[in-house]
């Protein structure tokens, strides 16, 4: 199994909490290996939770939905503090078109994600 590490989520920010984003995608025909994620709390006003989760494809197909059955993650962040979290090889796997890493907290545009990888 030959990987090539790449970035698989620019830093951007996450959703709040009432809407779930997808981080990190898989494609069609591809296997993603999720190495390192790192988190980071913007905020100057205080604490936030982050949740993550691997999100299986729908029986469809289609890209699927963030639930308490698929939650992988969740800690409250301090402000001005960072969590890195690291997994080891092959790394958090997906392996269906439209898998995804989907998170959130709780206010939108407080908290930095980025995410890097392989992809076979």
């Amino acid at each position: 199994m030959s990987f090539d590490y790449e970035i698989l989520s620019a830093i951007t920010t996450l959703p709040a909490s009432t809407t779930s984003g997808a981080m990190v995608t898989n494609g069609a025909g591809q296997k993603t290996g999720i190495r390192l994620i790192n988190i980071f709390n913007s905020s100057t006003a205080g604490t936030e939770t982050v949740k993550m989760y691997l999100v299986p494809q729908t029986t469809g197909g289609a890209a699927g939905t963030a639930a308490a059955t698929n939650q992988i993650y969740e800690e409250a962040i301090p402000s001005k503090e960072t969590r890195i979290i690291a997994y080891d090889v092959p790394g958090l796997m997906m392996e269906n078109e439209n898998d995804t890493l989907q998170a959130e907290t709780d206010t939108a545009s407080k908290v930095t994600f980025t995410a890097t990888g392989g992809q076979e």
